[in-house]
């Protein structure tokens, strides 16, 4: 039998970051247009957002202070979180996309990768919705924690040992369900198709995928740390 391609061979974990990089790389200008299109105006709607909650939070004279800066805080958050999740897996869907023409040795195209995305609107934000939201229900004692930290509540922090049980399989099922966006933009599927496919595409893989998925989360969080470092001086 014949070796497979080397294109199609197994990678070790170092190639796959060098390929990765190459990729990304050589189509620097293409994947940050991409972004900017959902990233720039998100970010003047956010705040917009906070003016907005802002001027909310000076009109309410009546209001006590508590509950006018939860309304400030309300506004903006809610606000740009609904934006992200409907944005935001255009945005990815687009990036899938013109990575799959980086593969095929075709020229990149802004304009055809969100075509493409809008295509598949309604699978892709849907799919991206039912995941978020699943995460969201297993990480719940983060949250719950967070108040009691806040507060002090005693029955808080029971409800958060019993919840805890529930972060790991947050993990877990984070990286199972990585691939979800890709089947959904490469292979047409639905929800439970894409997070079946993910899962096999994942199975056998888990800390590899995981140290792959933990390697740029980092390096995206100390690039958007940066960022906003050498963005301060412009603000004041």
């Amino acid at each position: 039998m014949e070796s497979a391609p080397e294109a199609f061979k197994p990678r070790t974990f170092g190639q796959i970051i060098g390929d990765s990089f190459n990729v990304y790389g050589s189509g620097f200008v293409s994947y940050i247009g991409i972004a900017a299109v959902v990233i720039l105006p998100l970010a003047l709607c956010s705040g917009a957002l906070w003016a907005l909650g802002d001027f909310a939070r000076m009109a309410a004279d009546g209001w006590s202070n508590p509950g006018r800066d939860l309304v400030a805080l309300l506004t903006f958050s809610v606000g740009t979180l609904l934006l992200s999740m409907l944005a935001y897996p255009l945005m990815y869907g687009a990036l899938i996309h013109a990575t799959e023409q980086k593969r095929l040795e075709q020229s990149i195209s802004i304009r055809e990768a969100y075509l493409t995305a809008l295509r598949n609107r309604g699978r892709l934000i849907g799919t991206w919705l039912a995941v978020s939201l699943l995460i969201f229900l297993m990480m719940a004692s983060l949250f719950c924690l967070f108040f009691a930290l806040l507060e002090g509540f005693g029955w808080l922090y029971i409800l958060t040992a019993v919840l805890a049980i529930g972060l790991p399989f947050a993990l877990y099922f984070t990286i199972k369900w990585l691939f979800v966006l890709q089947t959904v933009m490469l292979e047409g599927g639905r929800l439970t198709q894409s997070l079946r496919r993910s899962s096999e595409l994942v199975a056998g893989n888990w800390w590899r995928a995981f140290g792959i998925w933990a390697l740029f989360t980092t390096a995206t969080a100390i690039a958007g740390f940066a960022f906003r470092t050498l963005l301060i001086p412009l603000e004041q």
